[in-house]
């Protein structure tokens, strides 16, 4: 997923289901694997509030991205959520880490 369908997916969210979120990230760790490619592993622990009402929305899981350099800087070529759990989140089918 490039930047452009990352930023749409985030907009898609704000705008349409939740009335707020929250997110807690952790463990950040970032391995280059050359002068212009990165990636990196975080994991997190992430409160919804929906805009139908519905109640209140946790998900645990792991974000893995990859970067890369361009002209402007460092950008987001990729990203992946994976679940690792959830409770009363909107999505039934999600990612799964691959942990028991």
């Amino acid at each position: 997923m490039g930047s452009a369908a990352i930023a749409t997916t985030i907009a898609v969210g704000l705008e349409r289901i939740f009335a707020a979120t929250s997110h807690h990230v952790s463990n950040i760790q970032i391995t280059f694997e050359d002068r212009d490619h990165a990636h990196a592993v975080s994991y997190l622990y992430a409160w919804h509030r929906y805009f139908d009402g519905s109640p209140d929305g946790e998900l645990w899981g792991r974000y893995r991205h990859r970067f890369v350099r361009t002209d402007a800087g460092w950008r987001f070529s990729e990203l992946l959520l994976e679940a690792a759990g959830t409770a009363d989140f909107h999505r039934a089918v999600m990612h799964p880490t691959g942990r028991r």
